[in-house]
């Protein structure tokens, strides 16, 4: 099992060459099972590493907290942003709860249950990691599992702008459906 950010680093590069990234071919299985991972978990590091290198992965784990003005920066453009998804004629019904927990904000959207519109559900729609070492933001999505992994964006993202502006794309529609 990789220790370091820089082990994740090599192993992800290794198994990028790989001619086919198929979780099936049996050097994905083999280089997974030399490294003590699962091809899955294989897979998550690759994709982080993808997405953005070295800063990729450490937003695997980071656990720093954000710093308290890059957080208040972030949660405005993000609430003024989410404040203009929904009209004005549905904002008592429909809304979004953006919570910040060390280096990660989650953003979720609120609204009413559809078999029981007295209650109320939540979605979790995405959630944007930051990394300290370089000041940057990473975009992820909430696979059907529950998990949370990277996403591969077609664009750079690196800003808190650049997530939310994947967001609106969401050419992947890992995050509206």
């Amino acid at each position: 099992m990789p220790k370091s950010i820089s082990e994740i680093c090599k192993i992800a590069r290794k198994a990028l060459r790989l001619s086919a990234r198929d979780p099936e071919a049996s050097e994905w299985h083999r280089l997974a099972k030399s490294v003590g991972l699962t091809s899955v978990k294989l897979g998550y590091y690759c994709d982080a590493f993808q997405m953005a290198g070295e800063s990729g992965v450490r937003s695997i784990t980071c656990q720093n907290r954000i710093p308290d003005d890059v957080r208040a920066e972030a949660m405005a453009r993000i609430n003024a942003q989410l404040s203009q998804k929904v009209p004005p004629e549905h904002r008592d019904k429909i809304g979004f709860m953006v919570k910040c927990q060390r280096a990660r904000i989650t953003i979720s959207e609120k609204r009413p249950h559809w078999k029981d519109p007295s209650s109320t559900i939540c979605h979790d729609i995405c959630q944007l990691r930051y990394t300290a070492e370089d000041d940057r933001w990473h975009l992820y999505w909430k696979r059907g599992n529950g998990e949370w992994w990277p996403y591969l964006a077609e664009y750079e993202v690196s800003t808190v702008d650049d997530c939310l502006d994947e967001l609106d794309r969401d050419d992947l529609q890992c995050f509206w459906g």
